[in-house]
């Protein structure tokens, strides 16, 4: 009798449940007065934009690197209330369900079929989806295949069918329809893959011509300190430079810009203005490049994504600017009757044009190849947006940019700020290094002075080559040592980096062990 009692409550109170897991799946609607279901709308609206762009986790050490990437939050006004989830309902299953829900809501708000009015682009809160003619659009996302969706939610109203592993197995092929949606609006209409060979050729330097171009316009400037009109300067020699290599005319230069935040100088009584403008960033370290992509591959280029695209920006920014300054000064040495100059000169180049063609070749070039294998596939949104994850923590930590304990870890404190980390803090200094010997010329007057700077610079390379060779030793156990020691093996083939850091064993006797 107790069984049949309880069956009877059962049922009633799970017609209710399947009916508002039927309405929040299908059409992305919540109809709970009294706040029961144990998916909540936010009470603050004002903070919610009609883009649905996600916010970057704030709380990054607690995730690896991949996870933190991947991490999409659509900020639609929904959250999960964890007190209010069954008890046979895991925690996972309940992300899937609300997952589903916003996503139906954001294909609601698709900018190309939505009229964006002024009401919209104010921040002001956003319409309901039944405004937005909702009825027209269910079919876009589920076809023929909402009817039958809806019968099996129906049929989980029988107690004797109501089981945990049944409500799993809908809200998964549920799920998988939004997915294949959702890569079907970005792949085919968004033209994803298009865009990430924009991402390669503008974020990663893949167009070298380009940029090659834009250094002899901009270097004087970004050597500086920001002023006010650094960003216009910047975006009018972008221009010029597209224009010097003929990609004026192109529709993706348009997608690009340039952004040097200016930082008012906090003058004090006292301090000069000589001292304080040495501690402003210069425009290396502080340029930025935008990207205006389409709708809806902000959920793949969220603002923590597009941050670490422009670490990566600057850095192989830095490596192309020193390699062609110490190329450039080839003309200057090339007759020079000094021996310890034109040695120093031959190392620093040899150094960096090794650099550069491991950051091209062996870290972006192969990365990027696995991602487009990838990205070809799958026909799954959310197994593409994870691919994209591990490609850009891939040549994060293989630019040494980040110390990744493990590629795929998931405990705390696997990421650490790059300028912790030991090989990329080297790294700069020989970029400074180099930065100094080129602007050389300006400081020499005479025959003694320039050997004093060449003995001075001499000591510094061989200091900082075997401050790396040392490195190797104490990281090569760990999986970003694999990287380091791909790149020394290039730069040490014939054993002449081992010998300048004093070292009893070559770098490659060292990694067979």
């Amino acid at each position: 009798m107790v069984h049949e009692a309880v069956i009877k409550i059962f049922t009633c109170i799970n017609k209710v449940f399947v009916n508002q897991l039927c309405t929040w799946l299908l059409y992305g609607e919540l109809r709970d007065p009294y706040q029961e279901f144990f998916i909540y709308r936010n009470n603050k609206d004002d903070n919610i934009s009609d883009t649905f762009l996600s916010s970057p986790s704030t709380n990054a050490c607690d995730k690896s690197l991949v996870s933190t990437l991947q991490d999409t939050i659509i900020d639609c006004g929904y959250n999960l209330n964890p007190t209010m989830i069954p008890y046979f309902v895991p925690l996972s299953l309940a992300q899937e369900i609300l997952f589903i829900g916003k996503t139906v809501i954001l294909f609601g708000f698709d900018p190309r079929k939505v009229k964006r009015s002024s009401y919209f682009m104010n921040n002001r809160p956003i319409m309901p989806l039944q405004k937005c003619g909702a009825d027209s659009r269910r079919f876009t996302i589920w076809e023929e295949k909402e009817a039958e969706f809806h019968d099996k939610l129906q049929k989980l109203k029988n107690p004797e069918v109501f089981e945990v592993c049944n409500l799993r197995s809908v809200v998964r092929d549920i799920k998988e329809c939004v997915t294949k949606h959702l890569w079907t609006v970005a792949v085919e209409e968004a033209q994803l893959i298009h865009e990430l060979r924009l991402m390669k050729d503008f974020y990663l330097l893949g167009r070298g011509e380009l940029f090659l171009e834009l250094l002899r316009l901009t270097a004087p400037m970004l050597d500086k300190p920001t002023t006010r009109t650094s960003t216009r300067d910047m975006n009018h020699a972008f221009q010029l430079a597209a224009r010097a290599v003929f990609l004026s005319n192109s529709a993706d230069i348009e997608k690009f810009s340039f952004e040097l935040p200016y930082v008012k100088p906090n003058i004090s009584a006292n301090s000069s203005i000589e001292d304080d403008s040495s501690t402003v960033a210069d425009g290396w370290s502080s340029i930025i490049l935008k990207y205006d992509f389409k709708w809806p591959l902000h959920l793949l280029f969220t603002p923590e994504v597009l941050a670490r695209y422009n670490d990566m920006f600057r850095l192989l920014l830095r490596i192309k600017k020193t390699q062609h300054d110490l190329h450039a000064l080839w003309k200057t040495y090339k007759q020079s009757t000094s021996f310890s100059m034109c040695q120093l000169h031959n190392k620093l180049m040899f150094l960096m044009d090794h650099l550069q063609h491991y950051m091209q070749a062996d870290v972006l070039e192969t990365n990027f190849s696995r991602l487009m294998d990838a990205v070809n596939k799958t026909t799954d949104f959310e197994k593409l947006k994870k691919a994209h994850a591990t490609f850009l923590a891939d040549i994060l930590g293989q630019s040494f940019l980040t110390v990744i304990s493990s590629s795929d870890s998931e405990c705390s404190g696997d990421t650490i700020d790059s300028i912790n980390n030991p090989v990329f803090c080297n790294i700069m200094e020989l970029i400074k290094l180099c930065h100094s010997f080129c602007s050389m010329g300006d400081l020499v007057t005479d025959k003694e002075a320039e050997d004093y700077y060449i003995r001075g610079y001499s000591d510094r390379f061989n200091k900082l080559v075997k401050q790396l060779m040392q490195l190797l030793v104490s990281v090569r156990e760990r999986p970003c040592g694999v990287y380091l020691a791909r790149l020394l093996m290039r730069l040490d083939y014939n054993r002449w980096l081992s010998g300048e850091a004093q070292l009893t064993q070559s770098v490659t006797n060292m990694l067979r062990y």
